[in-house]
């Protein structure tokens, strides 16, 4: 990823810092083809935050969210050992994940949210008594980040300057 320093730095601040209370949800705004989803897939792939975690997990919502595939896709990243068919009711398996995240600091990626309904639908199921656990939510949508972040928590995705666009250039158009 080029660029975004001080966002990343700031991300890494707000998802590690010592925090009591309910999770903190973070949406990453912006819009499309800005960075969001790379910017959420450096965090979830990065060996520091992912070692500060108990659990990570990850799920796309898109613009046609199904309640019942972003569940088995958290499920099925929590790296539970039990195998999920996608035959279970979408309470059935809201249950599981909750059950699945209690008492651990968890790390949940949503990327991709449209909609505040989706928010919604998604939110009840993760445990609100963990200390220090992070959601993460990219979204082009302002008012889907403001009904779903914690205040003061927020990220609004920007242009790149000159010298940051040249570097992507540069890395795309020479590889080497």
């Amino acid at each position: 990823m080029v660029g975004g320093d001080d966002q990343r730095k700031r991300l890494v601040e707000d998802l590690t810092r010592s925090y009591s209370g309910e999770p903190k949800v973070i949406p990453i705004v912006g819009m499309g083809v800005i960075g969001k989803t790379t910017l959420a897939n450096e965090f979830y792939n990065d060996a520091c935050i992912c070692s500060h975690f108990d659990v990570c997990a990850w799920a796309t919502v898109s613009q046609q969210h199904n309640l019942k595939e972003i569940l088995l896709s958290l499920l099925r990243s929590t790296k539970d050992e039990k195998v999920f068919t996608g035959s279970e009711a979408e309470a059935e398996l809201a249950d599981m994940l909750q059950k699945s995240l209690k008492c651990k600091r968890y790390l949940i990626i949503l990327n991709d949210m449209w909609k505040g309904e989706a928010w919604d639908a998604v939110r009840l199921c993760f445990p609100i008594e963990n200390k220090g656990s992070g959601i993460l939510l990219t979204t082009r949508n302002t008012e889907v980040a403001r009904c779903a972040g914690t205040e003061n928590l927020f990220l609004q995705m920007g242009f790149m300057d000159q010298d940051d666009s040249w570097n992507l250039f540069k890395s795309a158009a020479f590889a080497n």
